[in-house]
């Protein structure tokens, strides 16, 4: 390499199943298309210096080029799902040579053309479901009779007696909040189960949490026929009538790619 050129490498995307249009990627990031067998793969050459492993934890810690990458891989992606069914690489794979990346495709063709049959037609959704659990405390409080008895005890008793009743009260309630809580998003998540092809749950993280009013209780993403997204609307908008007095709200957030069903059994790179 001449001295004080700059080592450049390719920047996966993901991959489409058929051509797209010639001018489907103006405008980001000169993104390229490289053909191999029946797919296409969409790549960006990249500095491998901005994008090499002892730099890119820093990086990653940079909101501000954090922000700007993430963002460009999702355009991207958007852009091709309007084509064509996509298989989305994660964010940051790269190769150093078209080679590479040609033999990395070779690997994995087989199963990439099995992920084209299982996502064709289908878009990734996310569902978050939020707690007030003051609303669901009420609601416990109403309906549970060892709940109640124990705040009729309450009524006129000494302090040290309604110290120990109160304790008691406490416990019981959280321990009934949790029951029924668990109980409800067992059932939320069944009937949402019911109108999706796939889902999978999502840890909830602290940030997210942190980020809204009330407490995000499921996190969930879910595989959608594109066809079926007015029966998932009409079934979310049933579920959260039913579950709205029990403090209970929903999220449907997206179309995304599906970065959730599209795992290979090891990574590409």
């Amino acid at each position: 390499m001449p001295e004080g050129s700059e080592a450049k490498g390719w920047y996966l995307y993901g991959v489409m199943d058929s051509e797209p249009r010639a001018d489907a990627f103006s405008g980001l990031d000169d993104v390229r298309c490289v053909r191999f067998k029946h797919t296409v793969a969409l790549v960006s050459e990249v500095s491998l210096d901005e994008f090499d492993e002892s730099q890119l934890p820093a990086r990653l810690n940079d909101p501000k080029w954090l922000e700007r990458k993430l963002w460009a891989h999702e355009r991207v992606l958007e852009r091709a799902l309007e084509m064509a069914t996509v298989v989305p690489m994660k964010f940051a794979t790269i190769f150093k040579s078209e080679l590479r990346l040609l033999a990395a495709l070779d690997a994995h063709y087989e199963r990439i053309l099995e992920l084209f049959r299982k996502l064709k037609g289908k878009q990734e959704y996310g569902l978050k479901v939020f707690s007030q659990r003051a609303l669901l405390e009420a609601n416990v409080e109403q309906t549970h009779p060892r709940v109640q008895t124990l705040k009729e005890q309450l009524a006129g008793q000494p302090q040290g007696t309604a110290y120990l009743v109160r304790k008691q009260l406490d416990k019981l309630l959280g321990e009934e909040v949790e029951k029924c809580l668990n109980q409800d998003l067992q059932t939320i998540y069944e009937r949402v189960g019911s109108v999706v092809d796939e889902r999978r749950l999502s840890l909830v993280s602290a940030e997210q949490v942190m980020k809204h009013e009330a407490e995000m209780v499921l996190n969930a993403a879910l595989l959608v026929a594109i066809g079926r997204r007015d029966e998932l609307l009409t079934e979310l908008s049933v579920l959260e009538r039913e579950f709205l007095p029990r403090g209970l709200t929903f999220q449907l957030v997206g179309p995304f790619p599906p970065y959730n069903f599209s795992q290979l059994a090891e990574p590409i790179q």
